[in-house]
């Protein structure tokens, strides 16, 4: 548990709180620790759990299905949080399909033990509305994407919002065409948006790769 422990320190949702409350959390009447294997789909739109969950250890991704294809929205890994909407939320589905790309580990905080939470620690209650409001501010940074007129705006945004937990760089796992779908652009204006951003000095590109200059957005 000591290493659960060290990795929820580091969780900006519990930055000056009570230690206490993650030994709490950590503990029989804390949240739900829960295992998944390689593949498990850990939830979709239709099943899921209404709660906040944590990542501890291993790699998931966040996908929604856009036009007949399934796209990458999101990977997630140690110390990243999902769900945290539908904790207090009557809507009756999920943003898309969670799943467990390696042997991960998560922990699961359900409605009831978060307000418990709140009135333990009026910070962490604070820190929480904070992670939803930046949740907010990266979903409009989503739809963004899809309501610029440039195809090089639109496909260059698509691209910085995946550098989040890779320094810079994405692996696409899908493919030029399932983008374009998601983009809904053509492929070969995807493949010239590429070309441009690249000899623009936005992008870079090593086989599979694409490095992200992020820095030099106008």
């Amino acid at each position: 548990m000591d290493k659960y422990f060290e990795t929820l320190k580091t969780i900006h949702l519990f930055k000056n709180t009570d230690e206490n409350i993650l030994a709490f959390l950590l503990g029989k009447e804390g949240g739900e620790l829960v295992k998944f294997k390689k593949g498990d789909i850990i939830c979709s739109r239709k099943s899921y759990k209404k709660c906040l969950s944590i990542i501890l250890e291993g790699k998931v991704t966040v996908k929604k299905s856009e036009g007949g294809s399934e796209i990458i929205i999101n990977t997630l890994g140690p110390g990243n949080i999902f769900g945290g909407a539908a904790v207090f939320n009557d809507t009756g589905s999920f943003i898309g399909t969670v799943t467990a790309v390696e042997k991960s580990t998560l922990l699961l905080i359900d409605q009831p033990l978060m307000s418990k939470l709140f009135r333990m620690d009026v910070v962490l209650a604070e820190n929480y509305i904070q992670f939803l409001s930046e949740s907010l501010s990266f979903l409009n940074k989503k739809i963004d994407t899809f309501v610029l007129h440039g195809t090089q705006e639109r496909v260059f945004r698509y691209l910085k919002s995946q550098t989040t937990l890779n320094n810079g760089c994405v692996i696409p796992s899908y493919s030029m065409t399932k983008l374009a779908r998601f983009l809904n652009i053509g492929r070969a204006s995807l493949y010239r948006a590429f070309d441009s951003l690249e000899e623009k000095g936005l992008i870079e590109k090593h086989g599979k790769s694409i490095t992200v200059f992020c820095e030099n957005e106008d």
